[in-house]
């Protein structure tokens, strides 16, 4: 008897705690609501976010980012669930987004890792805005919390970086090239391409144009006739532009010429061209290969084909840093 009484009242002081703490679940979620919506609570706030590349392909690119969210309370805040966003815009196009669901935050700073997908397709959309603008971006990562049992969504402007590039530069260049004929009448080049400059020119939805100026100098005494000047580029190893002058013309002797070869970039090329930046830690070696035709009849040797040697580059970028490089390059 003395046993029953015992287990009874053991039983009884067991049924007593647990319906305490069936007590403090039952009303420990409306209060930790109620002390959000009036500000008993802390509401958690993402304070920063460090952002890089984690590889791309022809049709995705993805971002990693170490999202810093911080939780004001003194306890873990899950209620029922905590979801972070991590949202990448630049110039307007929403590149991609990326969420961690379910989540409990510790009191302090937590750190929550994100991955954003971002379409590569997305990439040659803001390619055509960022060439509008001058080759300039306003880069802007968008963070932030959620709540589905507060039916809320605290966001924050964590990144905001204006990006500029100078791609045309990789088309530039002051270094002289020799046509050299091997006309037994003319010692030493027929023509020197002196110095090239590069300007956009129409920026469409599926392709840009670049166009590319030449200083053209005749250091004989005849005329020489220019058929044409061309180009081939190269990034990475893949075809991305080509392009001639539209029209022939004669430099006269001893004078100086200027041409335009007209470049098309097609933005699909540029969609292959992309993953290979990315994969390089957004490097990209650039190769143009130069083509000019000139009429040598007067020497006997007809219309005459030469290509100089290769103009290199090396193209840095650092976009989620907002640094931009172009170098020379002695490897091809």
């Amino acid at each position: 008897m003395l046993g029953t009484d015992g287990d009874e009242r053991g039983l009884g002081a067991a049924g007593k705690l647990l319906l305490a703490v069936a007590i403090v679940l039952i009303v420990a979620v409306p209060v930790a609501v109620a002390g959000f919506e009036t500000d008993l609570l802390g509401v958690p706030d993402v304070t920063a976010v460090d952002n890089r590349f984690a590889g791309a392909t022809e049709s995705v690119t993805v971002v990693t980012s170490d999202v810093t969210v911080r939780n004001p309370n003194p306890v873990t805040v899950a209620v029922d669930r905590v979801d972070v966003h991590h949202t990448v815009y630049a110039n307007g196009v929403r590149l991609g987004g990326g969420v961690r669901e379910e989540l409990a935050l510790p009191a302090g700073n937590s750190t929550v890792h994100v991955r954003t997908a971002v379409r590569t397709d997305r990439v040659t959309d803001w390619w055509v805005r960022h060439v509008r603008r001058g080759e300039r971006s306003n880069l802007t990562v968008v963070a932030s919390v959620s709540s589905a049992s507060l039916d809320r969504e605290y966001s924050r402007t964590v990144l905001t970086r204006t990006v500029r590039t100078d791609v045309l530069a990789a088309f530039e260049t002051d270094r002289s090239v020799p046509v050299d004929a091997n006309v037994s009448l003319i010692s030493g080049p027929v023509l020197t391409v002196d110095c090239t400059t590069a300007r956009w020119g129409a920026v469409g939805e599926n392709r840009t144009v670049v166009a590319v100026a030449a200083t053209v100098s005749n250091p004989t005494a005849f005329d020489v006739p220019l058929r044409s000047v061309s180009y081939d580029v190269r990034m990475n190893g893949r075809a991305v532009a080509n392009g001639s002058t539209v029209n022939a013309t004669t430099i006269p002797a001893g004078a100086t010429g200027n041409v335009t070869a007209r470049l098309v970039v097609d933005n699909d090329d540029f969609e292959e061209w992309w993953p290979t930046h990315i994969e390089r830690n957004q490097t990209t070696r650039v190769r143009i290969d130069p083509t000019i035709r000139v009429d040598l009849s007067r020497f006997g040797r007809g219309s005459r084909t030469f290509t100089p040697s290769p103009i290199t580059r090396r193209l840095e970028t650092d976009l989620f840093g907002g640094r931009f490089e172009v170098a020379r390059d002695g490897s091809v």
